[in-house]
């Protein structure tokens, strides 16, 4: 049997109950690790107590799978065969004139579930050249989500008659946005939250995009963002099995319309299944969506630990994405009163605080592409976060006399004594003043 070439010994109780094992767990207590269970077993609670009465209290799992089974922090894979005289790597850092953007890992260690390992995704990503963002990036971005939605909307067409042979191509759909994400990760933000009306390719499109970002700043792989990515574009598509009265619904509903509408996550966890060649833990992201860390969500009120992280994720992207889209008899949110109910709502419990944190930082507390209102009364239009320094992101400084065309780019974290004191709105202008709401 081949043996996996780093593995972690954790303690049985911290396994997390209804995960599938994407790799197999060993017997830590015999030298030739004796295989315990096989890949794509699913974690249940009878299955775990009866390796308890087996006497077995820790088990071994390859390195890389420590965060998706449990609920403890993944430890730093093991360096093997560094010779003494190598010198420590030092942390990735991104630098705009004088401000550091660093991810140290006892920040993150602090700060996440997660910590930036070598095989983190945001080690592939470039560092930004400017506190712009590039015309040409945007053009791509935009042309990036008008395709992708075209290619979401096809498939959801296919599996609302029944075919779901060509699910698959949402795993190509990924990599190619996460192509782009390596080129400017604000751009990309800035590109996924443009919206139009709610249709369910905008949904998925936009949510999915979105939350592979958080996903990235909160430290995954590229594994672990496709699978992520997957699981939110393909929940979409359970939405068109719905009686199509319930796409279109009031924000108030009845208990048997709401049950009804919650059916979607298990059609499409279903369809994830059934297809072939589809990521495992996608159909875990799909099902669990709108799950909330309170028990307060759907389909199965799960708690905390019982929610897939991936899908921690998903659930925060897909909520924000929700509030600030214009429905039928819904007012959306600016990108700003969205923000705040989503950390409202991560201090209420109903998401994860380490997960908010990394979307906070993703996003800034005023999001790309917000206006706000400067303490000196200028006027600027927020271009990239500053990551841990959410408060003070960098900002294009626009006129009511050229209105859509910045005069000078700003960082607030270098900008002593200058404060953000208000959000705006989009642009109202009313007797030469701009209005903010």
């Amino acid at each position: 049997m081949h043996k996996p070439a780093q593995l972690t010994q954790i303690d049985l109780d911290d396994l997390r109950h209804g995960v599938t094992l994407e790799t197999p767990l060993f017997d830590p207590l015999h030298s030739q690790q004796i295989l315990l269970l096989a890949e794509g077993t699913v974690l249940t609670s009878s299955l775990i107590e009866t390796l308890r009465r087996r006497g077995i209290q820790k088990v071994l799992i390859a390195s890389e799978h420590v965060a998706r089974v449990t609920r403890l922090l993944a430890p730093a894979p093991p360096i093997a065969n560094v010779p003494p005289t190598s010198k420590t790597q030092e942390p990735k850092a991104i630098l705009i004139g004088n401000t550091p953007f660093l991810f140290r890992e006892k920040k993150l260690r602090e700060n996440t579930l997660s910590t930036l390992h070598d095989y983190s995704f945001w080690h592939d990503c470039s560092e930004p050249k400017s506190l712009s963002l590039p015309k040409s990036l945007v053009v791509q971005m935009d042309q990036l989500t008008f395709e992708t939605m075209a290619r979401l909307c096809g498939l959801y067409a296919q599996a609302e008659m029944g075919d779901i042979s060509s699910f698959d191509q949402s795993i190509d759909i990924c990599n190619q946005a996460l192509n782009q994400l390596t080129k400017d990760i604000d751009t990309f933000v800035a590109g996924c939250t443009k919206l139009g009306s709610y249709t369910p390719s905008l949904q998925g499109t936009s949510s999915a995009m979105l939350a592979v970002a958080v996903g990235n700043v909160h430290g995954l792989t590229r594994d672990e963002l496709i699978e992520l990515g997957v699981g939110i574009m393909l929940h979409e598509a359970g939405m068109l099995l719905l009686e199509r009265g319930n796409l279109e619904l009031s924000s108030i509903i009845d208990d048997l319309s709401f049950l009804e509408l919650s059916k979607h996550s298990s059609y499409a966890a279903d369809m994830i299944g059934r297809a072939k060649n589809m990521p495992r833990t996608s159909q875990m992201v799909a099902y669990q969506l709108h799950e909330r860390c309170d028990g307060s969500g759907y389909p199965r009120r799960r708690h905390d630990n019982q929610i897939h992280l991936l899908a921690k994720i998903a659930a925060i992207a897909d909520h924000y994405i929700a509030l600030t889209t214009p429905r039928p008899k819904y007012q959306p949110l600016s990108s700003y009163h969205a923000m705040e109910q989503i950390l409202h709502d991560a201090r209420k419990h109903k998401f994860d605080q380490n997960v908010a944190r990394s979307f906070l930082y993703t996003m800034s507390l005023f999001p790309v592409g917000s206006l706000v209102e400067l303490s000196d009364g200028r006027i600027g239009r927020v271009t990239r976060s500053n990551l841990e320094k959410y408060t003070r992101p960098m900002l294009e400084i626009i006129s009511l006399e050229t209105v859509f065309e910045p005069t000078h780019t700003i960082n607030l974290a270098n900008e002593k004594g200058l404060d953000i004191i208000r959000p705006l709105s989009d642009l109202l202008i009313y007797d030469d003043r701009l209005v903010g709401v």
